[in-house]
């Protein structure tokens, strides 16, 4: 199968968590998860894969583009192309409604209002969230404000979804279905997904799993 992320030898210095000749390889269509306590290096980790951060010594490449080599502005436009991504606080703009924040990433790319409404809508009914579609943050339980942010890591149809810890305060029914959600959104887009957690294997999903401790990863 096609590789999709790959990082060689990565070694930060600069960054609060420094990680220590990292390599990961994570083929299309996988769904892997990577456990490590805060501090390990998972938001570290996050940033060198979606180029928010570079690494001092190492490689990284998404879809065979090398992300270590790219300006600030390039590395943005490979996010928004590649990358969906969710994390424990969803930073909703709290004067738009939920489906306009779930299409804020259409917005950004010019797509249409119309076309961006429908797109969130869409989601919104796979979601089991229509009810919400018009009301605000403020209005949202933690619960719903967690699923429209996994609604609006969808809408762009993103081949490589990241989720870190989005089950945290959930109970464990909530947390099953979202998970359950999770992976069957991501089945039928064919997406590769790498779900960061400090619960050992939490992700049922995942055919493979990773720690991540005091900045070296390895495989279970």
């Amino acid at each position: 199968m096609k590789e999709v992320i790959r990082l060689e030898n990565v070694v930060t210095v600069s960054s609060r968590v420094h990680l220590n000749d990292v390599s990961l390889s994570v083929l299309k269509g996988e769904k892997i998860e990577i456990y490590g306590q805060p501090d390990s290096g998972k938001e570290t980790l996050i940033k060198l894969i979606t180029g928010m951060e570079y690494p001092s010594t190492g490689k990284v490449y998404v879809h065979g583009k090398a992300v270590h080599q790219m300006r600030a502005d390039t590395a943005a436009v490979m996010r928004g192309k590649f990358f969906g991504i969710v994390r424990q606080d969803p930073h909703f703009i709290s004067n738009l409604t939920t489906w306009e924040n779930i299409a804020l990433p259409l917005m950004i790319q010019s797509v249409p209002r119309a076309k961006r409404k429908k797109a969130a809508l869409e989601l919104l009914n796979q979601f089991h969230l229509d009810y919400v579609a018009h009301v605000y943050p403020k209005q949202l339980s933690i619960f719903e404000m967690q699923m429209a942010a996994m609604a609006r890591a969808f809408v762009t149809k993103p081949k490589i979804l990241l989720f870190d810890e989005i089950t945290a305060h959930f109970s464990k029914k909530e947390a099953g279905h979202l998970l359950e959600t999770l992976s069957s959104l991501s089945a039928f887009n064919e997406a590769t997904v790498i779900y960061f957690t400090t619960i050992k294997n939490s992700a049922s999903f995942a055919t493979r799993h990773f720690v991540l401790y005091d900045g070296m990863i390895w495989e279970e």
